[in-house]
């Protein structure tokens, strides 16, 4: 006899990120809560990045994080490859309004204000852009 749940192995399946809305009064409401507390662990915050000795000239690392997990990716792929990184920044709150508000700009083609940090691109072969999806 197979025996399975529907949470069984959510820790290894579902690794990308997640977000669970259930009401405080919901009867499956523990559905959700048990969900969450087998996935809660899949995000694993990057250690913060800094190069070692002389950079790789020839890869750059360009990237835009809203929750933290393509920075994470962004920095993995630089520490990789020993690359410089820089990271955009939009004028915009990392909540659920902010991107209500990035929308709303993008369908009336209103632009906002975006700051890059420097970075010398130059001598770049390949360039990683990391964006949330």
């Amino acid at each position: 006899m197979v025996s399975f749940t529907g949470f069984d192995r959510v820790d290894t399946l579902l690794t990308q990120p997640l977000m669970i809305i259930a009401g405080s009064a919901a009867g499956s409401l523990w559905h959700s809560q048990a969900l969450h507390a087998k996935a809660a662990g899949t995000y694993v915050p990057s250690a913060p990045y800094s190069l070692q000795g002389e950079p790789n000239r020839e890869v750059a690392v360009v990237y835009y994080s809203r929750s933290g997990h393509s920075e994470s990716v962004a920095r993995e792929v630089a520490r990789t490859f020993n690359a410089p990184i820089a990271r955009i920044d939009a004028d915009y709150p990392l909540d659920l309004s902010g991107q209500g508000k990035a929308i709303s700009n993008a369908r009336s083609q209103t632009l906002r204000t975006i700051v890059v940090e420097p970075i010398d691109l130059a001598s770049a072969r390949r360039v990683f852009l990391v964006s949330p999806i």
